[in-house]
This record gives structure tokens, C-alpha cells and sequence, in this order.
């Protein structure tokens, strides 16, 4: 018995076109949407730390009374 890559298709490293299309696309994909997560969650810190100051208990206390 000849072994060839017909015998086994899991051990061809040579996609057909489409495949090989969609494993690009689907990468590509992976990165953006990586890159995006990492912007969306610096983003919403930064926002949160614009809107968020430190609150100083001590001196709201003085205001007050």
C-alpha cells in the first residue's frame, strides 16, 4: 500500500482556494477584531477615569458643615 496524500487528507498542508481564502479572511478577522477590544477597553478607561475623580470624603465633609 502506497501511502500518498489522498490516503490521509488531514496530513495535506495545501489548502484548496476557497479554504485557504477563508482561512485568511477568518485571520484577519481574529487580528481586527484583537486590535479592536484592545482600543474599545482603553478607551472606556480612559473615559472612566475623566469622568471619575477622586472624592475626597474628608473635604466634602468640611463643605458641609
Amino acid at each position: 500500500m502506497v501511502n500518498n496524500k489522498f490516503d490521509h487528507p488531514e496530513l495535506d498542508t495545501e489548502a484548496p482556494g476557497l479554504l485557504r481564502f477563508l482561512q485568511t479572511v477568518g485571520s484577519v478577522l481574529l487580528v481586527f477584531l484583537t486590535i479592536a477590544g484592545r482600543i474599545s477597553l482603553f478607551t472606556i478607561s480612559a473615559i472612566s477615569h475623566c469622568f471619575g475623580p477622586p472624592i475626597y470624603f474628608r473635604i466634602i465633609g468640611r463643605m458641609m458643615a
